[in-house]
């Protein structure tokens, strides 16, 4: 494996691959079957694959475009080297989605015990950096991010994996440790809610 494949991460983009279908992507699976028995070139194109709405997720969580691209190299250091760690390849976007969640979630505490931020990991204090080109692929309209702030943390988790970045039921349930008819019942009432809101303005 080229680390250099790690330093040259895209300026943008979250854990599910670039334009994979939502049920299923039996090219990924194959590319992780191949790494598991050992061929590393392949490791570069899973990188290629994933990264850019890897990114874009983990930007969602923490609101800090330098600290992210830093979680995401991380993130696939972890693949790298833990990879025989996941029995099956049709789990590792659920996999590589805890590994992300487990990393952000490190650094939020390290950033709340500077006490820096006073809610990290609420979507009010997501900032968009004036100029970037993540402006392109993250959510930068304001009234919506207002919108959003109204749901729970967990509820915008939900809404944004499902809605926003195509995850299936039950990759949101491993990834989040959340039964599926509980992800089910709090997306449907977290939308009923945002609908509100959105008609009494």
């Amino acid at each position: 494996m080229k680390i250099s494949a790690l330093m040259m991460l895209p300026e943008v983009s979250w854990s599910v691959p670039i334009d994979s279908p939502a049920h299923g992507d039996p090219i990924l699976e194959q590319l992780i079957e191949k790494l598991k028995k050992g061929d590393l070139k392949v490791f570069e194109r899973i990188i290629a694959y994933t990264q850019k709405k890897s990114f874009a997720y983990i930007y969602h969580i923490i609101g800090d475009y330098h600290q992210a691209q830093d979680i995401l190299q991380e993130a696939y250091i972890r693949v790298y080297c833990d990879i025989q760690k996941l029995r099956n390849p049709n789990s590792f976007r659920a996999w590589f989605l805890r590994i992300i969640l487990n990393l952000s979630r490190d650094y939020l505490r390290f950033r709340k015990k500077c006490q820096l931020f006073k809610d990290p990991l609420s979507i009010e204090n997501i900032s968009v950096e004036e100029g970037s080109h993540s402006q392109n692929t993250i959510i930068a309209n304001e009234s919506a991010r207002e919108i959003l702030k109204y749901l729970s943390v967990p509820d915008q988790h939900i809404l944004l994996l499902r809605e926003f970045y195509q995850f299936t039921y039950k990759e949101i349930s491993t990834a989040l440790s959340m039964p599926v008819g509980t992800i089910k019942s709090r997306l449907h009432k977290a939308k009923k809610k945002l609908v509100d809101l959105v008609v009494k303005d």
